[in-house]
């Protein structure tokens, strides 16, 4: 049973943390529509490699905030999720969770090898892997852990938010640790080298029925080699 919560009362009201990384974090919240809607975009003049590194920077709440306001994944941008991601951890509420997070993706998920993005393939089966390295030999490269992914409203806010979801059932067999694992995925724009505004970055949250589920989900993002 996948469970939904909505954490969007709670960050999307105050969406900037005066103890937190303010400065980053009003780079990115664009100011709110005649509606009142506010959205994410990384600033003009930015790269996806200056963004990643933003991100690395932001705490887990920041970045529950950042994710909320990102765009959803539609029918008609999913032509931009094909091919190889690279991916990294980030924080998960301090050091100690996010170690843990570290230990549960790389020691056992990945049996030893560092997680370093995923794959996704085209087709209507819409299916995709995770792409893993070696930590003895960084040349070689393994794929595991298949996934299916399509558009479902998001577990993490109620009403007609979007996400593009994983689940992990298809490759799992009972009792496997990773049979109620779901990834949540949306759209960061981003600048294009062309100026024009492009997806070049998935903020994702990650979780587990056993560990918590959304409740406890661990952020993470991907980015597309093609769009730095």
């Amino acid at each position: 049973m996948i469970q939904t919560v909505n954490i969007s009362e709670r960050f999307l009201k105050k969406p900037v943390d005066k103890h937190g990384n303010h400065e980053i974090m009003q780079q990115y919240l664009n100011v709110p529509t005649v509606d009142g809607t506010t959205t994410a975009s990384a600033p003009n003049g930015k790269s996806s490699d200056d963004v990643i590194q933003d991100l690395k920077k932001l705490k887990r709440n920041e970045l529950l905030t950042l994710f909320l306001h990102c765009d959803d994944v539609t029918d008609s941008s999913l032509k931009e999720i094909q091919g190889n991601w690279d991916g990294i951890l980030l924080d998960n509420n301090g050091i100690v969770m996010t170690y843990v997070s570290s230990f549960l993706t790389n020691y056992l998920f990945g049996k030893g090898q560092d997680w370093k993005g995923k794959k996704f393939y085209a087709g209507k089966e819409r299916l995709g892997i995770n792409r893993f390295q070696s930590k003895k030999d960084i040349s070689r490269g393994k794929l595991q852990h298949n996934f299916n992914y399509e558009i479902t409203p998001s577990n993490l806010a109620k009403g007609k938010v979007k996400s593009l979801r994983l689940t992990y059932v298809i490759s799992q067999n009972f009792p496997s640790l990773w049979s109620t694992m779901n990834d949540e995925l949306r759209f960061l724009r981003v600048p294009s080298k062309t100026g024009n505004s492009c997806h070049g970055i998935l903020i994702g949250i990650g979780s587990m029925a056993w560990s918590g589920g959304v409740w406890n989900g661990s952020p993470f993002c991907l980015w597309n080699r093609s769009d730095i």
